[in-house]
């Protein structure tokens, strides 16, 4: 029994297959991939093609847009895709929800094009993806995961090995090498780096005082604060804010 359509049955197969493998799709799929695995070396080569094209995405498909309107929503979903791809590989889900929340501000504040393709299209594929590579809890055991979610959770107060090995019944010594073993930073080293990725997310919201902002990441000494964040970032605090004004 045939159908008294004219079209070629296996042509349109062959179309749907076609566009099943559309090179845009293929390529945010690769994106992905390499995101939530924390794969940078290959990110490099799949997004070094991606800013060679003079127009890497598609155009407004609605006159009630601008330019800068159109580019702001698809940074937006972009950004959305790429959280999505770091939650796929485990990342922290603090350190997903600062890097989701520091891109939404670059987007909502871009005044050009240019601007949004230099400090977000250029800048968040590899973001998403070294954090996933240093943050991922994928590879952690069951325990671990609970601690880092308790320490994540508990960031701001003080915290000490000690108190999170009271509290997961587990004795300081053999916590102190577990947490080093896994996460590849010893228990401080990491609740440095929470904090100063805190710490950073407020500067970007430009809302705070360099001593609100060591405050409201955890720490109780601003020079202190400014001794960490120098050591981990490789700039001093207001350094780092003047930067971030110079973009604004």
């Amino acid at each position: 029994m045939t159908s008294g359509s004219n079209i070629d049955r296996s042509e349109y197969l062959k179309y749907l297959n076609e566009e099943s493998a559309n090179e845009d799709y293929m390529r945010m799929l690769d994106t992905s991939s390499a995101i939530s695995i924390g794969d940078q070396e290959a990110l490099k080569e799949i997004t070094s093609l991606w800013y060679e094209m003079e127009q890497p995405l598609n155009d407004s498909p609605s006159d009630k847009l601008t330019d800068i309107e159109w580019f702001q929503f698809q940074m937006s979903v972009l950004n959305s895709y790429c959280r999505l791809s770091a939650e796929k590989g485990s990342l922290v889900r603090q350190s997903n929800y600062l890097i989701s929340s520091k891109y939404n501000l670059l987007i909502e504040r871009g005044q050009s094009i240019d601007y949004l393709k230099k400090y977000v299209f250029y800048e968040i594929f590899d973001d998403y993806c070294s954090a996933v590579k240093n943050l991922s809890t994928q590879n952690l055991s069951d325990v671990m995961i609970e601690i880092i979610t308790y320490t994540n959770d508990h960031l701001t107060e003080d915290l000490t090995l000690p108190l999170i090995a009271d509290e997961f019944d587990i004795h300081p010594v053999h916590l102190a090498r577990k947490f080093k073993q896994e996460t590849g930073l010893t228990f401080v080293e990491y609740i440095h780096c929470q904090r100063i990725e805190l710490a950073k997310f407020l500067l970007y919201l430009d809302q705070y005082s360099l001593s609100e902002t060591a405050y409201l990441s955890g720490f109780n000494s601003h020079s202190y604060f400014t001794k960490v964040f120098k050591k981990i970032t490789g700039e001093k605090p207001s350094q780092f804010k003047k930067s971030i004004s110079l973009i604004y």
